[in-house]
Parts: C-alpha cells; structure tokens; sequence
C-alpha cells in the first residue's frame, strides 16, 4: 500500500471570520492518508494571514476613496436663465463647464444641432483621454432623425475655455 500525504485546507471567508479546516479523522483511516499537522497549521496560517492582508487593503482603499470629496453633477434645466431679458448684454467670462458649452455653441453652432435645440446641461467632471485631461460635459439634445425629433445625449471635451470635440454618445461619432 502506497502512503500519500494529502494536505487538505478548507477555508472559507464568511462575514469577515475564517472556518478553521475540517478534517474528519475516519477519512483518514480510511484512505490512508497521512496529515502533517504543522506544515497544515502552517498553511492556516498563511491563508489567515494573506485574507487580512486583503481586508486592510479593501479598507485602506475606501478610507482613501471616502477621503476624496464627492463631486455632484451641475444640471441646468434649458430656459433657466435667471437674467432679466431687458438686461443689456455684457460679454461674461464663464469658465464653468456648462458656461463654456453654452458660449461655444451660441458662437458656434455645429451642423447636428445649435444653442436652442439643448434640452439640458451637465457638468460631468475631468476625463483623461489618450495621456491629455479634458473637462467634460454633456448636453441632452434634440436632433431631427429619419423617425423625427429624438433627444440624443452628446459629450463635450473641453480644453481650456473651449470644446475642443463634440461626440454623439449613441454612435461615438464626433460632430463638426
């Protein structure tokens, strides 16, 4: 009769607790298998060890993540301007996401859809794209299709005080 030593580990992670290995002993009689029982008490150990490295790390990560201050989205419903339409125009420097989309698009319309066919403004937050940080923003727009008017949402990249790229988020197609 041949011996094999077999070493069996059971462990599993429930809640937070470790089950400690269960070896029946008449499985061992029966199968003729012989337990070394440090170098199993070792294994234990070692699983032990490696499951509380991973929850300190699980942890220290969202510490870190709670750290970071939430950034809501900014919305602004179309038609909100809260100026009073008599007020005499003045070139205001808006720096904000939705103030550079809006200037943008009332200088410069593009050939989908202009400044009156936006339904909604968001300020999405930072995007880093192939190694260059643009701030993003994202417009609901109303565009006319072959089945009518739909809204479509597109994404606006900005670098600086301008959109550098508009991009119709349903096909991933840049629009001039």
């Amino acid at each position: 009769m041949i011996k094999t030593s077999i070493y069996v580990i059971v462990l599993c992670a429930v809640g937070g607790y470790v089950l400690q290995p269960l070896v029946h002993p008449l499985i061992v009689k029966n199968l003729g298998i012989t337990v070394d029982e440090e170098k199993l008490q070792a294994l234990v150990q070692q699983s032990k060890d490696q499951i509380a490295e991973a929850k300190e790390k699980v942890q220290s990560q969202g510490d870190a993540d709670s750290a970071e201050p939430e950034q809501e989205a900014e919305v602004v419903m179309a038609g909100d301007d809260s100026e009073a339409e008599d007020a005499p125009e003045e070139p205001v420097l808006d720096n904000s996401v939705v103030g550079v989309m809006r200037s943008t698009l009332k200088e410069n319309p593009t050939s989908r859809f202009s400044y009156d066919d936006v339904q909604e403004w968001h300020d999405v937050g930072e995007v880093r794209i192939e190694g260059k940080m643009y701030r993003e923003g994202a417009i609901v727009v109303e565009m006319e299709t072959i089945l009518g008017k739909h809204p479509h949402r597109v994404q606006a990249l900005i670098a600086g005080d301008t959109v550098v790229r508009w991009i119709l988020l349903s096909t991933d197609e840049s629009v001039l």
